[in-house]
């Protein structure tokens, strides 16, 4: 079907360019044509994944209600870990900051007259070793990618990815290529503008169809998706009985985690500019070397 679609393409620009008087029209339109229809592979390609993640929302919410209030802080999961399973395009920025800030409350780190002081003698999880291991020189992009390999391979979420023919792709690319030199060989001045604009908005296509297709969707499983209902039934709880927006992060010892809590629920602004603040305050001092690191070899994986 592809592959008649494209020859009546061919056919309508060749019609085209005949109406228009031009000489020389079979590679133009060739070379139009194999623009044309990576274009509809790349509408179809965006379309299939609004369709999809239409459809996601949908079944994730469609039980929304199984717990209209939870009022227990989920145990055993990293708070960055909840954030992502709530919201997993939750910045970066801010999962790290709650981290640190968890890592504070336990004692692991400590901030005292312009140093930072690492004491590692408690038992740390998987993203906590990870953020001490590496608190010299925290990559973000990595932190994100190890957070969510962690959760891929713990079956929190799976990859989505919309099947594609990309044969038909590669196929159409190399008809395009062959036209697009082909038609540089005319020597007219309107002909050479048309395939140098074309091969750069080409260029583009593919660029944004292999984005996509590389990056798919993060879905949560049955796994994810019951601890992502429990966070629903938190949120209920902790809207509806307590304003979190006009608490303050150092209140973290009187009210505990859920003041982390609210941050990745989207229940505070005010304690989620804290967090930044502090995470901020504490790249600074990491900047000057101001370090100190007491029983490092303590380090545990869980």
């Amino acid at each position: 079907m592809n592959y008649i679609f494209f020859l009546f393409l061919v056919f309508l620009n060749y019609v085209i360019f005949n109406l228009l008087g031009l000489n020389h029209i079979l590679m133009p339109s060739l070379l139009i044509a194999g623009n044309e229809i990576i274009i509809v592979f790349l509408i179809s390609i965006i379309i299939k994944h609004v369709d999809f993640k239409k459809k996601y929302v949908k079944i994730n919410y469609d039980n929304i209600d199984t717990f209209i209030y939870y009022r227990e802080l989920i145990k055993n999961y990293s708070i960055s870990e909840l954030g992502l399973i709530y919201n997993n395009r939750m910045d970066v920025y801010t999962l790290v900051s709650l981290e640190l800030v968890s890592l504070i409350k336990k004692g692991n780190i400590h901030i005292e007259d312009n140093n930072i002081i690492i004491d590692n003698n408690k038992n740390l999880n998987y993203i906590e070793n990870y953020l001490l291991n590496f608190f010299d020189f925290i990559n973000l992009s990595d932190f994100k990618n190890n957070l969510i390999n962690k959760m891929l391979n713990e079956k929190f979420f799976e990859k989505y990815r919309v099947n594609f023919n990309f044969f038909s792709v590669f196929i159409f690319a190399i008809i395009y290529l062959f036209s697009w030199y082909m038609t540089l060989q005319i020597e007219t001045t309107f002909y050479r503008i048309l395939a140098f604009i074309s091969f750069l908005v080409m260029c583009i296509e593919l660029l944004i169809i292999m984005f996509v297709e590389y990056n798919g969707i993060y879905v949560r499983t049955k796994k994810g998706h019951d601890i992502f209902l429990k966070l629903v039934g938190l949120k209920n709880y902790l809207s509806d009985f307590s304003n979190f927006n006009e608490k303050q992060l150092k209140e973290i010892y009187l009210w505990d985690d859920y003041i982390l809590y609210s941050v990745i629920l989207g229940q505070s602004t005010k304690i989620e500019t804290e967090v930044l603040n502090l995470y901020w305050n504490i790249f600074k001092i990491v900047r000057m070397g101001n370090i100190k690191i007491k029983d490092i070899n303590k380090i545990k994986n869980n």
